[in-house]
């Protein structure tokens, strides 16, 4: 017989294996408080508005935009809150989300509290405020690596007049950088519904 012949293409790579049990030195994660289950093909994509509200009324609305997530289909779950310098306390609907699609969605704000009778346009763009916001769907864009959730002992929520307040401790997550920070209000009796 002759000399062998040269090799021949890679084949396709087969399917991923079964993962094995953590070592013994890894570290394990109390169990995600974030209600958002790990689902094949489902991913986490995150990012805040410009400073662009739009006049409704008295009150306002943005338009948030999600085209850079890729999200393949219109079932996309978004979560979302507004920080910015000042008074986005008195505002209701900032997690109220509107007009769903795999590009983006819209919010509409008015006031929480009788001594402001509105939330116009001007104001909210003059106290600089940004919706940061996450989605889940199917995508074929950019992910975020982790996410970290928790809770808030109700023990920690303050007075401040007719309103209330809460500092927030992310520091269990040890995330560096400027991460995106949503948060929500739960109670289990109508003495809450003004919350936001």
């Amino acid at each position: 017989p002759g000399p062998p012949g040269q090799s021949g293409l890679q084949g396709e790579p087969g399917v991923k294996g079964v993962d094995g049990k953590p070592g013994k030195d890894a570290k394990r994660l109390p169990k995600s408080v974030c209600g958002v289950e790990d689902k094949v093909g489902r991913s986490v994509c995150c990012g805040e508005s410009p400073i662009s509200w739009q006049n409704y009324g008295p009150n306002a609305f943005i338009d948030v935009d999600a085209r850079k997530c890729k999200f393949t289909d219109n079932d996309v779950l978004y979560f979302s809150d507004v920080y910015g310098s000042g008074g986005q306390w008195e505002e209701i609907g900032i997690s109220s989300i509107y007009s769903t699609s795999k590009t983006g969605f819209r919010i509409y704000v008015h006031a929480k509290h009788r001594w402001r009778s509105s939330v116009p346009a001007w104001w909210a763009n003059a106290l600089r405020h940004r919706v940061q916001w996450c989605g889940v769907g199917m995508s074929e864009g950019p992910k975020v690596n982790a996410m970290c959730c928790g809770v808030q002992p109700s023990r920690k929520i303050y007075n401040w007049g007719a309103a209330a307040y809460t500092d927030v401790d992310i520091k269990a997550c040890n995330v560096a950088g400027s991460p995106v920070v949503i948060t929500a209000m739960a109670a289990t009796s109508a003495s809450a519904r003004n919350y936001d």
